[in-house]
């Protein structure tokens, strides 16, 4: 964990954007240690859920299983006076993590969203820490009681696998019609999945597959996805222009309608090239042929 700790601690005084800027002290600490939201987002394992508010029914009986398993393992210790052990070790380590957790960026700041990669290493560093020697019956029923709740949670997600699968594979029906080392813009009218064939499973909170999925049209020629956020920020380790290009080669466009963005002259300055009943692909009149040097 020393690593960790250090590669924080650099990361925290050295960085000079988002959250963890110059002036980050224990005041910011204190606040993100009592913020609502980390702690709800913490105690609801919220980086499980995928889709749908069903997933929380599950996360949350799975945290109460945790919890009871913990109160019994810290009466079985303190009971039985094993307050040095190895198997303690894991709860300290626990808490180090907890406190990481809490004090890494949780928001679309730089390094965002550290927090919510370390949210899923918090409680199965504790699983070592927990009681063991049940007897067999008990044993057998936390056993079947974890493998009923990773099924259900995997059927959950399979449900809405299939639907949103079709929607992806419309998206992705005319990346071939890329040509070699052009720039790429994709303009979302919807970044949801929009599953209208399973409503209750339809959530639009938490997940927004399109916010990238333009990536899709540039993997393997060579081509530049201008919606790729990443390269804005400094943890990125290669910053792109700040600028996009003055012609933009193709733009794809995902239910739009009607709407036609003021910024680009889809109808006067590009061909439309291919669409479906969602997604329309247009590609520069000039073929990206006519650029400047300047813009390339």
């Amino acid at each position: 964990m020393l690593p960790l700790v250090f590669l924080m601690a650099n990361y925290l005084l050295s960085n000079s954007t988002g959250q963890s800027g110059s002036h980050f002290g224990l005041s910011q600490i204190w606040g993100r240690l009592s913020s609502k939201h980390l702690w709800s987002y913490l105690l609801s394992t919220k980086s499980l859920m995928y889709f749908t508010d069903y997933h929380l029914i599950i996360t949350r009986l799975m945290l109460v299983m945790l919890g009871a398993l913990f109160i019994a393992t810290l009466y079985s210790r303190i009971r039985q006076r094993r307050i040095v052990s190895k198997e303690n070790q894991f709860l300290l380590i626990f808490a180090i993590v907890t406190a990481i957790y809490f004090i890494m960026p949780s928001d679309m700041m730089s390094g965002g969203w550290i927090n919510d990669r370390i949210n899923l290493f918090v409680f199965p560093l504790l699983l070592p820490f927990l009681q063991q020697d049940f007897h067999r019956y008990i044993k057998r029923g936390l056993v079947i009681v974890m493998v009923t709740f990773a099924l259900a949670h995997l059927a959950l997600s399979c449900r809405y696998y299939y639907p949103w699968d079709k929607i992806m594979k419309e998206y992705t029906s005319a990346t071939k019609m890329i040509e070699k080392n052009k720039a790429v813009l994709g303009l979302h009218g919807d970044r949801f999945p929009g599953v209208k064939e399973v409503p209750p499973f339809t959530h639009n909170e938490f997940v927004e597959p399109f916010t990238q999925i333009t990536s899709y049209y540039c993997l393997g020629n060579g081509g530049v996805d201008l919606v790729n956020y990443e390269a804005k920020y400094n943890y990125f380790p290669v910053n792109w222009k700040d600028e996009r290009p003055g012609i933009i080669d193709y733009i794809v466009t995902w239910k739009l309608g009607e709407t036609q963005p003021p910024a680009y002259n889809l109808q006067t300055d590009y061909d439309l090239i291919h669409s479906t009943e969602n997604l329309k692909l247009y590609r520069h009149k000039t073929g990206g042929s006519s650029r400047t040097k300047n813009d390339q």
